[in-house]
């Protein structure tokens, strides 16, 4: 009786985090196409060899945002899992997400290291490095916990600042360049 109780409430649990992982999923895909409309009409408008370092840049801070996103993905994905396999193969995807945005961020550092928001943007994401580190460190069960702690604590707003920061670099960078 009690092990039904729990077993439903567990699943009602992944239910609701799916439906918001839906929404959140259909958020970052916007984002996304944002993005990559204003990458595509930076290219439109620049031609000459000068500005190719610059559309260099501004594709390293799509790649960070891409692997952000994934990384979050792979994430949110690696709490929901119900496989040893399946967290592994996610765990997996998170470190690999993690050190591409992490290459891309140090392209970026030399251009942007004054700007508050890349400094702020590398915080955030170092942070995040740091704990995707310690939850990769834990057991299996710890690790299923902490992420679950982490999704639903701390992550929401870490989230928030981060996808807010690269929009603000992408912004401030746009302006630099025009």
């Amino acid at each position: 009786m009690l092990e039904d109780v729990v077993k439903r409430t567990n699943q009602n649990a992944k239910t609701k985090r799916g439906r918001g992982l839906k929404v959140e999923l259909g958020v970052l895909c916007v984002s996304l196409v944002i993005l990559a409309s204003s990458v595509i009409a930076r290219l439109d408008r620049e031609s000459t060899h000068d500005d190719l370092t610059d559309v260099d840049q501004m594709n390293a801070l799509a790649v960070v945002r891409d692997a952000y996103l994934e990384a979050d993905q792979a994430a949110r994905s690696l709490a929901l899992s119900t496989t040893e396999e399946g967290a592994r193969r996610e765990l997996e995807t998170l470190e690999q997400q993690t050190a591409l945005y992490k290459g891309a961020l140090t392209n970026l550092s030399t251009r942007l290291s004054g700007d508050p928001a890349f400094m702020r943007l590398q915080s955030n994401l170092s942070h995040l490095a740091d704990q995707v580190r310690r939850l990769r460190d834990k057991g299996e069960v710890d690790r299923i916990e902490g992420m679950e702690q982490f999704l639903d604590g701390e992550r929401p707003l870490l989230r928030q600042q981060i996808v807010a920061d690269i929009d603000m670099v992408s912004r401030n960078d746009e302006s630099r360049i025009e």
